[in-house]
């Protein structure tokens, strides 16, 4: 991939691409809000893609906050990108996957693939946060409607972490992905 190429920026919102030889990675960062226009976005895939087949890769790992004029910017976004190119999400952070709990159609169209998104867990000992990068493979749903997820241990103390959210809510937007 090529160096990051700035495509939108905000005081508080940025849009960055790596341009590949058949994908576009677009790296998204901060606040998405009704400050934000995705049309210089759009603009931008049309252009690098040139009216070739193209898949586009969205990293959304430094996305801190949505609001609800976010939310909808973003879900009217998917709506005209996803007829033209095939989407992938990569590096989902736990802000986005919080409202795609929520809003489903944050994730676009059903089954579109996600590789991998942060989870929240917690050491309760040492009162430590971690976000851990899980692929979605590792991620199961259960019969009885809980999850299967890995487990991981404590960089100080080594105790196991416990999972810092409702998983059932949590990995909710996983029906959407696998099912």
């Amino acid at each position: 991939m090529s160096d990051l190429i700035s495509v939108a920026k905000t005081s508080h919102f940025n849009i960055d691409a790596e341009v590949g030889a058949n994908t576009l990675t677009l790296v998204f960062g901060g606040t998405i809000d009704e400050d934000f226009d995705f049309n210089r976005s759009l603009q931008f895939v049309d252009q690098v893609a040139g009216g070739q087949p193209m898949t586009l890769q969205l990293k959304l790992k430094s996305v801190n906050r949505l609001n609800s004029c976010g939310v909808r910017s973003w879900v009217l976004f998917l709506e005209r990108l996803q007829p033209k190119y095939p989407v992938i999400f990569v590096e989902l952070g736990e802000a986005f996957i919080e409202q795609a709990g929520v809003v489903p159609a944050m994730l676009g169209k059903r089954k579109t693939p996600v590789v991998d998104f942060e989870a929240p867990y917690l050491c309760v000992k040492c009162n430590k946060r971690y976000l851990k990068t899980l692929n979605i493979s590792e991620v199961f749903a259960k019969a009885d409607g809980s999850y299967d997820y890995p487990g991981f241990a404590c960089d100080t103390c080594r105790l196991p972490l416990e999972f810092e959210s409702l998983p059932e809510e949590y990995f909710s937007f996983l029906t959407r992905v696998k099912g």
